[in-house]
């Protein structure tokens, strides 16, 4: 999905693949700046006993369109390590700080971020914008 605000992420999804046949989606974001990044598969897993039904997955997918269309610092990455922020929660791997998330402080050297404008004027505020 490509947003209408100039400097607005994107949001791209498509099929990934089990035994050659599609199973769920793939997510990621790009920035005329920073370029693709993954960020997310979906389903995490596709066994029977960690079926959570659709209500968890549509949550999900949910809470990262909010997340890029309202704008911001959605991901920061050095190397291995990350923080991504989705919904109202964020989450971090290995040596990922939640601090790389925050617009306010310079990134550390060699951290890369992924930051967008909001799609729609107010929609970082939670306000409606046109």
């Amino acid at each position: 999905m490509e947003p209408v605000a100039q400097g607005g992420l994107s949001l791209l999804a498509g099929n990934n693949l089990v035994d050659g046949e599609p199973f769920g989606l793939d997510l990621g974001i790009a920035s005329d700046r920073e370029g693709l990044v993954f960020l997310a598969g979906l389903p995490g897993c596709g066994c029977d006993a960690c079926d959570d039904g659709s209500d968890a997955l549509l949550d999900e997918m949910d809470g990262w369109m909010l997340t890029v269309a309202r704008g911001g610092v959605v991901h920061a990455r050095r190397g291995d390590d990350w923080a991504t922020r989705i919904g109202s929660g964020s989450e971090r791997a290995n040596r990922g700080s939640l601090a790389w998330l925050d617009e306010a402080i310079a990134a550390p050297d060699g951290v890369r971020r992924w930051t967008g404008a909001p799609w729609l004027n107010g929609t970082a505020t939670g306000e409606r914008g046109g």
